[in-house]
């Protein structure tokens, strides 16, 4: 009878399109089914005894191995996000399901679900492909002309100088022009001009011969030589020492320098990228920055809008970060959403800090929450205290902007819910049809 049962499900499992594999205690496959085969493109007689890792090579196996966590927390994990390796080499990604199993002997085993995500990957990158460049968000009029630009001047291989807010993602842009560029394959070079000791500036970024000043022991190639080929990124360009512009202007001019102590001259091809999060023409007003320098570096401007002026981006970011500490943190729940009174506030609240203070405030929700869903109690007091107001569950009747962004996306998330069924959605948000109808048509408008 138990054999009959065993025949009865081993069929099922093979008639599945999800793969299916199990292991034993020390992540060695025990079975793989047939739609592993299909998704691998390797026979279960070649990976029966083998470590799984070294047969799905997945994103977390060297780190976050969901087996690993399964046997740590005692318990079954449900659709973690994974790529593991598919046929020819190529990446496939899934969703991964964990549970504990016995096998025939009464031995623990752990079995695994593998869903194959190709073609809904393939449909969300579809449809966001034009609101993500090179892991920088939004939708926003603002972002789509920041994409334009790194898409032109990854080309242009000119200096650039990048302003805009502390916070605002001017090193992501900087990593992705050079990205974009042919120099991808070459060194990005950081430099932070506001942590560098004034008397050091010149070794740092030119490099020193033995001797040429007190504890020079030996000889230090500096950060221009490092990039040599491909991108310098110059962060806090306004810190930089006015007796060491007129340096950097050379270089700019004739890509040449000399290191600290020595006469033999240099050459280099380095592309600069500078950010500042001051007016550098304020800078220059106080003399304090070179106005040659600056129309040397600000050949095409790029401006980082600040995340208060661009909140139809706030919800797109949210849905990145949850996902991304999903990944990051450990927890029994995954937190798929907000509630909409957190939300309300997320979108009031005016982010001086901009699109890295926002990362923080979810990531420290993300650790404090207890539901599936981030709340006003788990958001940071600062955040909170900020507002100055009590914050009241969502009313469909307001009529801000950013409370129209916050409506849309839950009345979205509840035509979803409800499979379009508008008399459950209009029951759930506590209001009448025709309100939902007249909603739902601003909606699309």
């Amino acid at each position: 009878m138990l054999a009959q049962e065993k025949d009865k499900v081993d069929t099922i499992i093979e008639s599945l399109a999800d793969g299916v594999f199990t292991v034993d205690r020390k992540l060695r496959i025990t079975s793989f089914s047939k739609g592993m085969e299909n998704m691998t493109g390797m026979k279960d007689s070649d990976v029966i005894g083998v470590p799984c890792h070294e047969i799905l090579n997945s994103d977390n196996c060297t780190g976050n191995c969901p087996f690993a966590n399964t046997m740590e927390r005692g318990y079954g994990l449900a659709n973690i996000r994974e790529r593991i390796a598919g046929k020819d080499g190529d990446t496939i990604p899934v969703f991964i399901s964990t549970a504990f199993l016995k096998d025939s002997s009464g031995n623990m085993e752990l079995i695994a679900t593998v869903k194959d995500l190709s073609e809904i990957e393939k449909l969300r990158k579809d449809v966001n492909e034009r609101y993500q460049f090179s892991n920088i968000i939004g939708k926003s009029s603002q972002m789509q002309q920041i994409f334009e630009l790194i898409e032109m001047l990854s080309d242009a291989d000119c200096a650039i100088l990048i302003e805009g807010e502390s916070g605002t993602g001017k090193e992501l842009v900087s990593r992705a022009i050079h990205h974009e560029s042919h120099r991808r394959n070459r060194p990005f070079v950081k430099v932070n001009c506001s942590t560098i000791v004034e008397g050091l500036f010149e070794s740092e970024l030119f490099g020193h011969v033995k001797g040429a000043f007190s504890g020079a022991l030996k000889d230090k190639v500096g950060k221009f030589e490092y990039a040599d080929g491909g991108t310098l990124f110059l962060d806090e360009i306004a810190d930089m020492p006015m007796s060491l512009q007129p340096k950097l202007l050379r270089i700019l001019q004739d890509m040449e320098f000399e290191r600290v102590g020595d006469n033999r001259t240099k050459k280099v091809n380095v592309r600069i990228i500078a950010a500042t999060n001051k007016n550098l023409l304020g800078e220059i007003e106080a003399g304090r920055f070179r106005k040659d320098l600056y129309y040397r570096l600000c050949v095409v401007p790029v401006v980082m809008p600040p995340l208060r002026k661009r909140k139809e981006d706030i919800i797109l970011l949210l849905s990145h970060y949850l996902e991304k500490f999903h990944l990051k943190i450990a927890k029994k729940h995954r937190i798929t959403a907000v509630t909409p009174a957190a939300l309300s506030l997320l979108m009031d609240y005016n982010w001086p800090g901009n699109v890295r203070e926002l990362e923080n405030a979810i990531e420290h929700a993300y650790i404090r929450t207890r539901s599936d869903k981030i709340d006003v109690d788990s958001l940071p007091k600062t955040l909170k205290g900020s507002l100055e107001k009590n914050i009241t569950p969502l009313s469909l009747e307001s009529s801000p902007t950013t409370m129209n962004i916050v409506q849309k996306h839950f009345i979205n998330e509840l035509m979803k819910k409800y499979n379009g069924n508008r008399t459950l959605v209009a029951k759930d948000l506590g209001i009448s049809r025709t309100t939902l109808w007249r909603k739902l048509r601003e909606i699309e408008q």
